[in-house]
């Protein structure tokens, strides 16, 4: 819904000089975990300085990114149907002046209102995914088992954001371990019957861009090694319809981290994909995620320092990005409580999967 007002907006002054450099650090910590969180950065370079400025006109917007009318357009028009922005106009004249009127935390994996609802649809869906596949329980026991248990490491993973989020649980922690199923040289290989139900939670997680956003390789790739205890490059092959180049390069990165496990090359033998717990290897990115905002802090601290003792002959500019750094060390600092509790609930989930592995 676009939102326009008859009120008469005032047109602020741009930052310049000295300050710059200071409005820079503010940009550069949004494009950061925009390019973490494989969001749009021209979007979130945009969305960064109307958190400075609260209203920019398209002219201000070009001289600030030096990005084309068209991408400045698509993006206002964007954010006005989200409700982000108003549409004004200056005095006496015909020329848009655009106000933030909600600020939105671009933070990934934080315990927000759209993140929370976006894992509560996604807990729903899987338990009765869960609920129907056990038509085929009799049938195939161990597999369903092992396709179940493989489900439960996200609803793990929602039990604990829910925890944090709302202060209250749901369910108990489920069992993930499949070591019992399945030995540690066998691939999982799911009959067709089967297939179907774990097509379906590949396809709902890819749509709804359950890993990362924006990047539907990496999404169909996460969930097949969310369904499958064990799997490697010729399976993933089939199932995705992906290059070994492809799917190569999309997991180096989380080997790397160690996030996905990644047996060595060997000559004539695919490479070996895992992720043993699910649960805790979706925590692990949201804590190392979360660890890295924080080293923001000192940085802003630093400028806030250099706000109120160097002497910036704007001082209209230094109070806006005064108000601005202090706004998002107040984000943060709720951010790091959040975190706090996230921990002491992961604790409590390694402690089950350890008494229950």
């Amino acid at each position: 819904m676009n939102v326009e007002t008859n009120h008469h907006k005032k047109q602020r002054k741009l930052i310049t000089g000295n300050l710059k450099k200071l409005e820079q650090k503010v940009i550069d910590f949004y494009l950061e975990f925009g390019r973490k969180s494989s969001l749009n950065l021209k979007l979130i370079e945009i969305y960064a300085y109307f958190r400075i400025y609260d209203t920019l006109t398209q002219k201000q917007l070009k001289q600030l990114t030096g990005f084309s009318a068209s991408t400045i357009s698509a993006a206002l028009q964007s954010f006005l149907q989200s409700g982000m922005l108003t549409r004004d106009f200056l005095p006496n004249t015909h020329t848009n002046i655009y106000t933030l009127l909600k600020m939105e935390y671009i933070y990934a994996y934080s315990a927000n209102s759209n993140f929370y609802r976006k894992l509560e649809q996604s807990d729903l869906f899987i338990h009765d995914l869960q609920e129907r596949s056990k038509d085929l329980l009799n049938k195939y026991p161990s597999l369903i088992k092992i396709f179940h248990k493989r489900l439960n490491g996200f609803r793990n993973y929602i039990e604990v954001q829910r925890r944090v989020f709302t202060g209250k649980s749901k369910n108990q922690f489920f069992s993930e371990d499949v070591s019992e199923l399945i030995s540690t040289d066998e691939y999982t290989h799911y009959p067709s019957e089967l297939r179907k139900y774990e097509d379906e939670f590949v396809n709902y997680f890819v749509r709804n861009e359950m890993f990362i956003v924006n990047d539907p390789i990496i999404n169909k790739i996460l969930s097949y090694l969310t369904t499958r205890a064990r799997i490697n490059q010729e399976i993933l092959l089939n199932l995705t319809g992906f290059s070994r180049s492809s799917i190569s390069r999309n997991l180096v990165g989380y080997g790397t981290r160690g996030y996905v496990s990644i047996s060595k090359k060997e000559y004539m033998k695919p490479r070996v994909y895992t992720i043993p717990i699910i649960s805790l290897y979706l925590l692990d990115v949201v804590i190392r995620y979360n660890k890295r905002i924080f080293d923001w802090i000192p940085i802003f601290e630093e400028s806030l320092v250099d706000l109120t003792t160097l002497n910036f002959k704007d001082q209209d500019s230094k109070f806006l990005l005064t108000k601005t750094i202090k706004r998002i060390l107040e984000e943060i600092q709720f951010l790091k409580k959040n975190y706090l509790l996230l921990t002491e609930i992961q604790m409590e989930l390694q402690n089950f999967q350890t008494k229950n592995g």
